[in-house]
């Protein structure tokens, strides 16, 4: 996993900015550069007085965060696409080869249209890279000085486990250590109803076995990157999957999680389920999504240009 250039969607408000902090981080650990995007649905209608008022605007403030990161020592610049947000996140993706994407979850028009909505919904849809998505009550700091403590949360599916080379490979880039959290969740068969009060009933499954089995499944898992002379840490918990992972990654103080994603329908059709939803609003660190068999782009409407006059 190459970090030479991460995108930073940047909407000009507060919580947009969450997600600069955590891209500098990157790109001071490995000497990447930090590429900001403002996107601006008519920014290619420059005559018009308020548009170019706009576009003005816009690069005025994305200059000032290019001076505050490159001030710190962190290689930055900025572009203004036009196009809506989504489709200019995607068409930058694509033309400043970006590793990494670094979004917050919520921006202008708050948490619902960036995690439900069209943008983050559309982005991972699409994108060919890792995203690393910065949920709204995030109040973590970059490691600096320390290993970056990295939180896999896998299901025990062979599509679980996709995440993992590219977090043990983010681990290898930034310096840092993987820990594996198999977490066994045995879900509700169907419902029953008593007092005409649905309830959930559950297979008479012995949750020793379950966790005997997932036990098992981890130390093949860690045998097998032992003999390749990688080592990792591990947690087998029996639990809900919406709330351990986020509550491991607090107890244990890591820094990232990282989920794989199927990405066909959006944050709430991840590979654990709704997880990764609950996990974004739970968790206080960064989570980083991965869609392992990227969808091919098709019938999109890509920007016109960048806009730089």
């Amino acid at each position: 996993m190459k970090l030479s250039t991460i995108l930073v969607p940047h909407d000009g408000s507060t919580p947009a900015g969450q997600a600069v902090p955590y891209a500098a981080g990157l790109a001071a650990a490995v000497g990447g550069r930090v590429v900001l995007l403002r996107a601006l649905p008519d920014a290619t209608e420059i005559g018009r007085p308020e548009i170019r008022a706009a576009i003005d605007a816009a690069k005025a403030d994305l200059a000032a965060i290019v001076k505050r990161l490159t001030d710190g020592g962190v290689t930055a610049e900025a572009h203004v696409y036009d196009g809506d947000a989504a489709t200019a996140i995607l068409r930058a993706a694509r033309d400043q080869n970006a590793d990494l994407l670094v979004m917050s979850t919520h921006g202008r028009s708050g948490l619902g249209r960036w995690i439900y909505g069209s943008v983050a919904d559309d982005v991972i849809r699409h994108a060919d890279t890792p995203i690393l998505l910065v949920p709204p009550h995030c109040a973590h700091v970059w490691p600096g000085g320390r290993p970056a403590r990295i939180l896999v949360g896998l299901d025990g599916s062979d599509f679980s486990q996709r995440i993992l080379p590219i977090a043990l490979d983010l681990a290898r880039v930034v310096g840092g250590r993987v820990h594996v959290a198999r977490i066994v969740e045995i879900p509700p068969v169907g419902l029953a109803y008593a007092d005409a009060y649905p309830a959930a009933m559950y297979p008479e499954l012995d949750p020793t076995i379950e966790l005997d089995a997932a036990r098992e499944y981890i130390d093949r898992l860690t045998a097998d990157l032992a003999a390749r002379g990688i080592d990792i840490e591990t947690t087998v918990v029996l639990g809900s999957s919406s709330g351990t992972i986020a509550s491991i990654a607090s107890e244990k103080s890591m820094d990232v999680i990282a989920l794989a994603t199927h990405g066909h329908g959006g944050l709430t059709r991840t590979v654990l389920g709704s997880v990764s939803t609950s996990v974004l609003r739970m968790s206080t660190v960064p989570v980083l999504l991965v869609r392992p068999a990227p969808i091919e782009l098709s019938g999109e409407t890509a920007p016109t240009a960048t806009i730089e006059r």
